[in-house]
């Protein structure tokens, strides 16, 4: 993210809705992040209704998301 010009700020062993606040120019990401072993699907799906649930600005400008790491499969990212 930060390669890609937004400002980052991470919230280390996270108790709240996002893990990483991302800033750039045009858009604000508020990102829960998680991990799953290979072959137990993906990780998440109870966070992902916390995180719809959770509070956010509404603005066009504002998006939630999932980021997702599977074991030797890799990331994959659900905007929520």
């Amino acid at each position: 993210l930060r390669d890609r010009g937004y400002i980052v700020t991470r919230s280390a062993a996270s108790k709240g809705p996002y893990d990483l606040v991302a800033i750039s120019a045009s858009e604000i990401l508020l990102i829960q992040v998680k991990r799953a072993k290979s072959g137990t699907g993906r990780p998440g799906s109870v966070d992902s209704k916390a995180l719809k649930a959770a509070a956010a600005p509404k603005a066009r400008c504002v998006r939630k998301q999932l980021w997702g790491w599977i074991d030797r499969k890799g990331w994959f990212i659900t905007d929520v």
